[in-house]
């Protein structure tokens, strides 16, 4: 010991008189260290970090002292070795090591670092389970820290978020749980909040937007290490356990944990006792966010301490073409209205829409965008298709249904009732889709829409777990369910061959029992449904093909010209086939109103209605009669 004090007499700057005449007797080095504790010593930078964060989460001069000690122990080899002198055989510091070194009784000691005592609870040191303890990875770090300030540690340590880039208007698509989880952070109360869904749907900027309004400041959990690598689960804990310590006295914070799996899931690496995790969920001290693509990670137990949980889905389209035109202007990027709609149909997310409007900044266009959007969607595994807006050519007055369509949509508007539910029957190309879209357009609603491929799954329980599912996805954002193709569905339950057809049956019946918002099945087998769900449908609506009237009128709409007065209306056309001509004739730069009257027989023909035709379009020629063209062969397309 007395060569340990004389070969650090620099560093411990000890007068030379006081080693002169030390003996390495225990009465010598008694009254050598009986001298040296007269000098009080100069607080070090040291010392000053751990006093502010003593301060900052309330410990006393106990846990000051044992602080100090772990923490020199990992920083200094000389106070390794310090404890290493002492005559208590153990590989790192036990109660009775650390009262030696802080010079306080072993009792008080032992308090401080009884299970649940502050330190522990804190995850500043770590029980080795054996009698002996360890310096946390995070009292390592603020150890060799450079912090200048009491300030400045509580920046590094809680850092504040930046502020959300969306609006609050941006979630109107979570309906009544966005407002409910505003009033419970508002109200600062110690409760946990769910948010999850598919990555990139807005959930970390949600939790943002959580503490800008409620003029909090949301704190992530997580630093990064020392080398600035992304922290494990067990680094992970430790912040978080110290950010509730240190933030339950401001009374201004937000905790967010994001990829919550990591630090909430027990099939990973045991670094926390699932009684810890269970409390950190339901007694969260401050209000704490947690944030999840998959929510069955938790499992059912974790999740059944949840105050609040909000799904994300993709926003609607009216907020995406938002997100993108904010965006663009961010970026200095111009966008004319048809651009920008088109972007906004791809069914992604808004941090996948940043990232394709960066890549359209970059040099490429609005279709780079589109397309570097696409490709990573289907890296997913997911489909790019565009969503389909309201059919800017549809007018409920060229649909030949056996109701007043306009009258219908009028009185449904009216309404303070939505939970109502259509069914919408007829062949195929009648127009059925299209007015489920006006209807919703018309009423304020975005469309949840689904097809049969959407919603049937390959395993038993999948598909009524989709049709849920969907229900649910469609309330929760106060949208109108469109369901296309019901019959798959719906159909007659002794129809059904295995005990899973019935199942999925009695799942959509239920659905459309229990649901508060409105929902639209389309068929074109009417007659093959079960009568129960016949009776569950507040309107039952029949399409059929365009009379003389309806037909001469669509055609004026589509190709702004009178149907030719010496032709006949054709039976069995619908506004499909208007739909596919107009786009043929754009592709054709066609304008001849018998030319297009002879294409619309051809795709009435190809249905097996109207008069017989032949199959096929042709080319301009300048003749003037139908029966005078000739259709487009491989060797004409070659010409053209």
């Amino acid at each position: 010991m007395l060569s340990f004090v004389q070969e650090r007499q620099s560093i411990l700057e000890i007068p030379a008189t006081l080693l002169e005449g030390a003996e390495p007797q225990p009465a010598s080095l008694r009254k050598l260290a009986a001298d040296i504790a007269i000098r009080a010593p100069r607080p070090t930078d040291l010392d000053k970090r751990l006093a502010w964060l003593v301060a900052a989460i309330g410990l006393d001069r106990v846990e000051l002292a044992i602080l100090s000690v772990m923490a020199r122990r990992e920083i200094f080899t000389s106070w390794r070795e310090l404890l290493d002198l002492l005559p208590i055989r153990s590989s790192n510091p036990n109660v009775a090591v650390l009262a030696a070194a802080t010079g306080h009784p072993l009792a008080e000691i032992d308090r401080r670092l009884a299970p649940g005592a502050s330190l522990l609870r804190a995850r500043l040191l770590r029980d080795d389970r054996d009698g002996e303890f360890d310096a946390c990875n995070l009292l390592k770090r603020l150890a060799r820290s450079h912090v200048r300030s009491a300030d400045e540690m509580m920046a590094w340590l809680a850092p504040s978020a930046p502020v959300s880039t969306l609006s609050y208007e941006d979630f109107d698509h979570l309906g009544s749980r966005r407002d409910l989880a505003l009033r419970l952070v508002a109200e600062g109360r110690p409760i946990s909040i769910l948010l999850h869904g598919e990555p990139g749907t807005g959930k970390t900027e949600f939790a943002r937007l959580l503490a800008d309004r409620c003029g909090r400041r949301a704190t992530f959990v997580g630093l990064a290490d020392e080398d600035g690598k992304e922290p494990d689960r067990r680094e992970r804990l430790a912040h978080l356990a110290l950010l509730r310590t240190l933030c339950v006295a401001s009374g201004d914070r937000l905790l967010v944990v994001d990829e919550a799996d990591d630090v909430l899931s027990l099939n990973r690496r045991r670094d926390a006792s699932k009684q810890w995790l269970h409390r950190a969920i339901e007694a969260p001290v401050v209000p704490t966010v947690w944030i999840l693509n998959d929510a069955r990670e938790l499992g059912r137990t974790l999740l059944r301490r949840i105050s609040l949980a909000i799904r994300f889905d993709l926003p609607p389209l009216r907020v995406r073409e938002r997100i993108v035109a904010r965006q663009a202007e961010r970026l200095g990027l111009p966008l004319s209205q048809g651009p920008l709609r088109r972007l906004a149909a791809v069914p992604a997310s808004p941090a996948q829409l940043t990232i394709g409007l960066d890549v359209a900044k970059c040099g490429g266009g609005i279709s780079d965008s589109s397309d570097a959007i696409a490709s990573v969607i289907e890296a997913m595994g997911g489909k790019a298709r565009p969503e389909r807006v309201p059919d800017a050519h549809y007018d409920p007055r060229w649909s030949c249904a056996d109701v007043d369509l306009t009258g219908l949509a009028g009185r449904l508007r009216a309404a303070t009732d939505r939970s109502w539910n259509v069914l919408l029957s007829g062949p195929s190309g009648t127009g059925k889709t299209a007015y489920a879209r006006h209807l919703a357009h018309e009423l304020g609603l975005d469309v949840e829409e689904c097809r049969s491929a959407d919603l049937l799954g390959p395993y038993i329980g999948e598909t009524e777990g989709k049709i849920a599912a969907a229900f649910a996805r469609a309330e929760a954002r106060g949208a109108l369910l469109l369901i296309d193709e019901a019959d798959s569905f719906l159909f007659r339950r002794e129809a059904g061959q295995r005990s899973w057809e019935t199942g999925l049956v009695n799942e959509m019946l239920r659905q459309m029992e229990d649901r508060r918002s409105p929902f639209i099945a389309t068929t074109n087998m009417a007659d093959q449904l079960d009568p129960a769900a016949q009776r569950r449908f507040t309107f039952r609506i029949g399409f059929s093909a365009l009379d003389p009237v309806r037909a001469r009128g669509l055609f004026h709409d589509h190709f702004g010209t009178e149907w030719p007065a010496r032709y006949g209306c054709i039976d069995g056309l619908v506004p499909s086939d208007f739909a596919l001509v107009a786009r043929r004739a754009r592709l054709m730069d066609e304008n001849d109103p018998i030319r297009l009257v002879d294409w619309l027989t051809e795709e009435a023909h190809a249905r097996g209605e109207g008069a017989e035709r032949r199959i096929g379009f042709h080319l301009p020629t300048g003749s003037t009669y139908p029966s005078q063209r000739r259709p487009l062969t491989a060797n004409a397309r070659s010409d053209a």
